[in-house]
């Protein structure tokens, strides 16, 4: 209870300075972070629980689940459609580019892992959170369509990697098993199937409610708010219970959410907020049980690789899918780094563990322990300088090749 008396007294503090804190390298999850590490048990121990409890299992689902749902819901359809070059090329180019070089690092440097777990190990960090770089989505000296172009990529390329890390780590161990591939393919048929069906089937079910029943007034909108946080659980525990993946169900519903409610209608706020609030706890969670182990047993090569993951791996898979749009070299940068490792990668691993037999997986776990504290912490440090450098810059040469993209948003704009 003294732990929990701890955390909710730091989560007082947090919210109270939240203000003053915001254009800080302070940021929530590098606060509860190292909170966690504090209330490990290998410092000053307090946290009494495990990775694969129940209780810890229940958090990370509901995190990842709310995360996917909420972030894909809240993209704007129309100005998706005048802004899609950026994102698609984020999304369709770099992201499996991440993937296929973070595999290469991984057998290159990680002589442990077989293909497939260095492949599982790639796609786990192949998400970006855009929370941990929120002075730079909030800093309006950097152009829009630079801050929205990499709140769209988070926004769906955590859900994205789902399936290629659940697929990954199933090929694993299908493999330690023995197991057929028959097998194989009926599960790989049935998660993503039947989570993309139950997601289509859920979000545009839930967005033609919200059309019909939802008003200008307060009081409806706050129920709605609630309407909207329960439909994410029904997206994800219909697919579960016909042997989808919940987790795609969710980020399609809040897609297909997206696309099928009427403009007008805006009820993610309470999501929002409660999904801020457990992204905290997980980091928490991370901090206490993760993160001390694996810095304790870290080595040479997950460190290189760690650090790879971050000022290689991405930077250059964004450089590649770049090419054409005669972006200079300090957007495509910005771009570059800009693409913080979070939690969706923290939670991909921790169910990754729970839910596979992989035999390696302590050192898959270790390494997005060490990438994912380095990024927190990195990014956290540089976001602000960073963004407002960047936007110093445009202001001294001009937006360049920019410039007819926030045209083209502008005209969108006025025209919503």
């Amino acid at each position: 209870m003294l732990a929990l008396a701890i955390a909710a007294a730091a989560l007082v503090l947090y919210a109270l300075s939240q203000s003053r804190l915001r254009n800080t390298v302070l940021s929530g999850p590098l606060l509860f972070l190292l909170l966690g590490v504090l209330m490990s048990p290998e410092v000053f121990g307090g946290f009494t629980l495990e990775l694969d409890d129940e209780t810890i299992t229940v958090l990370l689902k509901v995190t990842l689940v709310l995360l996917l749902f909420t972030e894909a819901s809240e993209l704007r359809a129309r100005r998706l459609r005048s802004e899609a070059s950026i994102p698609s090329r984020l999304l369709l180019v770099a992201m499996p580019l991440v993937m296929a070089i973070g595999l290469g690092f991984g057998l290159v440097l990680l002589g442990v892992l077989s293909f497939w777990e260095a492949a599982t190990l790639a796609a786990i960090l192949a998400p970006t959170d855009a929370a941990l770089s929120l002075p730079v989505v909030q800093n309006e000296r950097v152009p829009g369509v630079i801050r929205r172009s990499l709140v769209v990529e988070a926004g769906l390329n955590d859900g994205l990697a789902v399936p290629f890390a659940f697929g990954f780590a199933a090929v694993v161990a299908f493999k330690a098993d023995d197991l057929s591939r028959p097998d194989f393919l009926e599960f790989l048929f049935d998660q993503l199937v039947f989570g993309v069906v139950f997601g289509l089937l859920v979000g545009w079910l839930g967005a033609k409610l919200a059309n019909a029943t939802l008003t200008d007034d307060d009081a409806s909108n706050r129920w709605g708010e609630i309407a909207f946080v329960a439909l994410a659980g029904v997206a994800f525990a219909s697919a579960e219970a016909v042997d989808g993946n919940g987790f795609i169900a969710a980020w399609v519903a809040g897609l297909a959410f997206a696309f099928f409610k009427l403009p007008e209608i805006h009820v993610q706020r309470f999501a929002d907020r409660a999904g801020n609030l457990l992204t905290l706890a997980s980091f928490l969670v991370f901090g206490a049980l993760l993160v001390p182990q694996a810095f304790k047993s870290m080595d040479g090569a997950t460190l290189v690789y760690a650090v790879a993951a971050l000022l290689i791996v991405r930077p250059v898979a964004v450089a590649v899918s770049m090419i054409g749009t005669h972006f200079r070299i300090p957007t495509v940068a910005f771009l570059g780094w800009f693409g913080p490792r979070g939690i969706a990668s923290l939670i991909l691993a921790a169910l990754v563990a729970k839910k596979f037999d992989v035999p390696n997986i302590d050192t898959i776990l270790a390494v997005v322990a060490v990438t994912v504290a380095l990024s927190v912490l990195l990014h956290g440090l540089s976001a602000a300088p960073g963004s407002s450098s960047y936007g110093d810059w445009l202001r001294r040469s001009g937006l360049g090749p920019l410039a007819g993209y926030e045209k083209a948003a502008a005209t969108d704009e006025s025209g919503e």
